[in-house]
């Protein structure tokens, strides 16, 4: 939607840009990182969506005034039947 993202999918590295699209099959490690030089959007489609929008709520409210650390995040995730793998991009 808006900046420019770089996002790996399955050990392959994609730079995209507003309104490219990125697909992630089901079970795939993936990543992304905002590399442009200013605040970015994404749009998700999770489906099924399954417990993944709760997951997102509870990452927004465990953030509060800084960024969740990534003990929290791995806690979260878990809770919510996803694995963070690997270090981030």
């Amino acid at each position: 939607m808006e900046g420019q993202f770089d996002i790996e999918i399955g050990g392959t590295l994609h730079h995209v840009k507003p309104g490219d699209v990125a697909f992630v099959p089901r079970g795939t490690i993936h990543a992304f990182k905002n590399v442009g030089q200013t605040q970015s959007r994404l749009r998700y489609a999770f489906t099924p969506a399954a417990d993944i929008e709760a997951m997102f709520r509870a990452f927004y409210n465990a953030a509060g005034d800084a960024p969740p650390s990534q003990e929290m995040f791995e806690r979260i995730a878990l809770a919510h039947g996803q694995k963070l793998v690997g270090s981030p991009l």
